[in-house]
């Protein structure tokens, strides 16, 4: 993950490439980069396919207080958690 800016809204976060102008949410988002399996933008960082799936792997098996905690950390912390989860 780095942070980089949308090349199509410039980091405004305003298009579907960056999937926040919709404000739907991080699970919703981390679903579909694995469905197209691409990469996308998220909170301003870039996520690829092989980090939303462990992502989804690990919310999907959270009870769901602990789903609504990991949703509300910022990404980067999130993503890191989810590693040290997955090994």
């Amino acid at each position: 993950m780095s942070n980089n800016r949308c090349v199509v809204c410039r980091g405004k976060g305003t298009c579907e490439h960056c999937g926040r102008g919709d404000n739907q949410s991080r699970i919703t988002l981390m679903r579909r980069i694995v469905e197209r399996h691409t990469a996308a933008i998220i909170e301003r960082s870039m996520v690829d396919a092989f980090s939303a799936s462990a992502y989804i792997a690990v919310h999907d098996a959270l009870s769901p207080p602990n789903q609504m905690k990991l949703e509300a950390m910022p990404l980067t912390k999130a993503i890191n958690i989810v590693w040290k989860l997955v090994k």
